[in-house]
Formats: structure tokens, sequence, C-alpha cells
């Protein structure tokens, strides 16, 4: 009997510490990551801090974000005429809250259908789309990233001529006059509001939070032990501090995929005229639609004036094709550029690779100046 006592005491002692090791070990986990601090939102946000293993704590934003309550547009469903058209990627479609198309909608008072090429849609599916065809829009935006731009956005079958001095003969689309100074108040009135970054644990992203601790820790020990970097985030070195409301301002965050301008030659840059002309010249064959191609600056083309590394900076082709295309390529690049070297903080978002809500609402005052509305 007492040896029974005894075996029972001890199994009982036996899981009693397995259990607080167990717990111990989960709170500890947990506590390390909300030291981390998670990232809250959508699967894709905070990406380059998700994909590189850093830390939200570091290079997540603390300005609060402007954001939209109801998006003023329509997407996906191209089943019946709006005066604008967009075709776009994860600029245009991937958080939704932000974007600079509601802020052209708002501004217009044009009808905006969004189509996405981060879920599939093609150049040729709107050529081809009845709607398009019978009811073409007064303005189609094609909008396509800077290091995207050496892959052919419309399989030219040929290349056309692209003039260096003739202007192109384009449909006369301009927007209602607005005032030179936007009163975006006043076109926003009702319609946005302020968000800030979620840094408390979701219980049902303990998993997502779980993994990403595994990341940061692996890939640091990789980083610190062996100076390996096995993901395509690059931590880019600084100059002076960047205009960032994260506590790390010292470093840059970038997709490994913007260093390929680098290797652009005059030929690659033909290429890109070629697909853009003959993307031009099949929208505007029906005489009543322009044709707009929006690049958005690589981040590393953006704050290349803070980079250490003098072999980064000026490696952008948006000037050039700009140059070539006046009537078609509006120039993103400079007004963002201008705001981030006035000190704005968080044009882009310091933990990713698109533009906050004001990178957003630049682009769009672009856009406008560029269609001749301010």
């Amino acid at each position: 009997m007492i040896s029974s006592t005894s075996n029972f005491n001890l199994h009982r002692r036996f899981t009693v510490t397995l259990l607080g090791i167990v717990l111990s070990s989960m709170a500890s986990i947990i506590a390390f990551g909300l030291y981390l601090q998670p990232n809250n939102g959508g699967s894709n946000e905070a990406w380059l801090v998700r994909n590189g293993g850093y830390a939200e704590r570091d290079y997540g934003w603390n300005k609060p974000q402007q954001a939209f309550i109801q998006p003023l547009y329509d997407r996906d469903q191209y089943d019946r005429y709006h005066d604008i058209v967009i075709l776009g990627d994860s600029f245009t479609d991937l958080y939704q809250p932000y974007q600079w198309q509601n802020y052209l909608a708002a501004a217009t008072d044009n009808s905006v259908m969004v189509l996405s090429l981060w879920r599939g849609v093609r150049f040729a599916e709107v050529l081809n789309n009845p709607v398009f065809q019978q009811h073409p829009p007064k303005l189609f935006i094609y909008e396509f990233a800077e290091r995207m731009m050496d892959i052919p956005i419309s399989n030219a079958t040929q290349c056309p001529i692209v003039s260096k001095t003739k202007a192109i003969l384009t449909p006369n689309f301009k927007i209602k006059k607005i005032s030179k100074a936007i009163n975006w108040d006043f076109y926003l009135a009702n319609r946005v509001t302020w968000i800030n970054r979620v840094t408390q644990l979701q219980p049902d992203k303990l998993g997502e939070l779980i993994s990403h601790i595994k990341k940061y820790l692996w890939r640091n020990f990789l980083r610190k032990a062996f100076d390996s970097e096995i993901t395509n985030t690059d931590n880019n070195q600084l100059n002076r501090a960047a205009p960032f409301s994260s506590r790390n301002t010292d470093t840059l965050l970038t997709f490994e995929g913007e260093r390929a301008k680098k290797n652009w030659d005059a030929a690659t840059l033909e290429k890109m005229l070629c697909e853009i002309e003959y993307a031009r010249q099949q929208i505007e064959a029906n005489g009543k639609t322009r044709f707009v191609m929006m690049i958005p600056p690589d981040k590393l083309t953006a704050y290349e004036d803070f980079l250490s590394n003098k072999s980064l900076q000026h490696i952008s082709i948006i000037a050039d094709l700009a140059k070539r295309l006046p009537m078609v390529v509006p120039r993103l690049d400079t007004p963002l550029q201008a705001a981030i070297r006035a000190g704005e903080l968080d044009i882009y978002l310091p933990d990713d690779t698109h533009w906050s809500w004001r990178g957003h609402q630049l682009a769009a005052e672009v856009v406008l100046n560029f269609l001749g509305g301010v």
C-alpha cells in the first residue's frame, strides 16, 4: 500500500513538473514573440520582415495609417462600363485600405475598375473583354512595379518604332479640373479613418507567431555565425537615418530582386519600350481610350540617396522610359524622392516593399497632375 502511494506521488510530481516545463516553455515562446511584436495583418503584410526573419519591433511602422472605410472602386468583375480601368500588381491590389486608386476616384468622381495581375488577370484578357471592346473606358492605366519591368507586359508580337523626339498622339482624356492644391479633407470627408499597427497577440495567430520565431532565430543565427543570407530580403546599410517611424532607421529592408536593375542594358530598355508602346497601341486602337503606364519605383530607387552602397544608387530606369514616352509614363520617382528627402515619414512601409497610405496618396497626385487635372 505504501509502495503504491509512493509511486502515485512520484508520478504526480513528474506530471506536474513536466506540465510546468511545457507551460513555462510556451510562456517563454509567447513572451519572446510579443517582444518581437507579431504582425497581425494579412498574410502578405510586412513581407520583408516575415521573409527575412527580422523583428516587427525593429521595423514595424509606428505612425498611424490613413485607411479607406470602403473602397471607392470595383474589382475583378469587369462586366459593365467604367470610366477608368486599371490593370495592376500588388501596388494596386494588395493593401486595400490604402490604395492610390481610392484617391483618384475620390478626387474625380470617375468610376474605377481594378483588375489584378496578382490574381492572374492578363493584358490580353482585358483587350478581349466584350465590355472593353463594346464600351471602352476613357482611361486605361497599366501599373507594373519597376523591378518587374524586364518581364513582357504585353507579349508584343512586333516592336513598334518608339521615336525619341516625336510626341505620341493619344486620345485626349483629361480628368475634371480641380484646384492646384488638392483639398483632400474635402474629397475624403467621411471616407477614411486612421489605424494603428496591432502589436498584441491574437489567439488565431499563435501558429504564425511560433513559425516566425523559428525563422527569426535560425536566420539570425546564420547571419551572425556564418555571415550567410538565405532569404531574398536585403538589409542595406545607410549613410544616414532614413525617415521612418520604425525603431530602426539605420538600415533599409528591400527585396533582393530590386538589385537586378544594375544588369539591365540598352537592349533591355529597348525591349521595355517596345512592350509599353505595343500595349499603348493595342489599347488606343479604338480611338477612345487613353493609355498610361504607371511604374511604382522600387524602394531602392526611392531611398537611393540614403544608401551607403553607391553601386545601388542611380540604377533606376523610370527616367529613361519617361523621356522616351513622355505622354505615356508619368514620373512617380521624383515626387516620392522629394517627399522622402524632405523628411516625410513612411512614404514606403519600413517592413515591406510597398507604399504607406502617404505614398499611395502622392502617387495619385502624380497621376492627377499627369492627366491635367491639377
